[in-house]
């Protein structure tokens, strides 16, 4: 179920249909909360509109990631900026 909801919200992503990759993400981080999932939502919630909701979602990955790194911390940092730059909200 994962592998199919991960194709998923990358296609999505690939095809810019914001909302649907969210809620990918968000259903994945659902059953699997790690940094690169929470950082996931968050990238596609600031790029679907939602910056505030980003932010946080940030916030969640960074914290994650302290416990376990799962990605490195600085990738989480420049994904945000890239993410508020594609959405306009630089």
């Amino acid at each position: 179920m994962q592998d199919a909801m991960h194709l998923t919200a990358l296609a999505n992503s690939w095809l810019q249909r914001w909302p649907d990759p969210l809620n990918c993400w968000r259903g994945l981080f659902d059953r699997e909360a790690t940094a690169y999932n929470a950082q996931q939502v968050a990238t596609a919630a600031v790029i679907a509109g939602n910056v505030a909701q980003g932010e946080q979602w940030y916030g969640t990955a960074g914290k994650l990631n302290a416990f376990s790194p799962d990605i490195p911390w600085m990738l989480i940092k420049t994904n945000f900026i890239t993410a508020l730059k594609n959405s306009g909200n630089a």
